[in-house]
C-alpha cells in the first residue's frame, strides 16, 4: 500500500504486535531499523479511518500494559544506546532520534514486544521480539 504523497515513496503494511496481538499500520523505511506505532499517546495523529481517505479500518494505539509479552528495556540492555545517560543500570532505557527534517524528532522509553509475521496465504511464519518506543 502506498499513499501519503504524490510521489508514492511512502510504503505501508499492516503488522500485528503483542499478546494478544493488535494490528498496526507501519511505514516501511529502508533508512531505519525501527517501526513506529502510536503508544500511550499524548499527541497522536487521529486513529479513526474516516479521517484518512485510503484506510478501510481504524488505527490502533499500542499500550505496553495491555500486552502480556511486553517488556521494558533497561539501561544495561545491549540495545540501549543511551545507557550512559541513566542514573542506574535498572532504569528504563531512554531514546532520542533527530531526523533531518527541521524540528522533527522522536523520544521516549524503549519497550520490547512480539512482532507477528504472516505469509502471503495468512499462515504464521514466525514471531519476532522487537523494540518499540514508549512515551517518556
Amino acid at each position: 500500500m502506498s499513499f501519503g504523497n504524490d510521489l508514492a515513496w511512502l510504503h505501508y503494511t499492516w503488522i500485528d504486535i503483542g499478546t494478544p496481538s493488535t494490528s498496526f499500520l507501519v511505514a516501511l523505511d529502508a533508512g531505519s531499523d525501527l517501526l513506529w506505532v502510536p503508544c500511550d499517546c499524548i499527541q497522536c495523529a487521529p486513529l479513526s479511518a474516516s479521517f484518512y481517505s485510503s484506510l478501510d479500518r481504524d488505527l490502533n494505539e499500542y499500550s505496553p500494559s495491555g500486552s502480556l509479552s511486553s517488556k521494558h528495556i533497561s539501561c544495561s540492555h545491549r540495545l540501549c544506546d543511551m545507557g550512559s545517560n541513566c542514573k542506574t543500570s535498572k532504569q528504563q532505557c531512554p531514546y532520542t532520534i533527530n531526523y533531518t527534517s527541521e524540528n522533527t524528532s522522536s523520544s521516549g522509553l524503549l519497550v520490547e514486544d512480539i512482532l507477528h509475521l504472516q505469509s502471503g496465504d495468512g499462515g504464521n511464519i514466525f514471531n519476532l521480539r522487537n523494540l518499540f518506543p514508549k512515551k517518556a
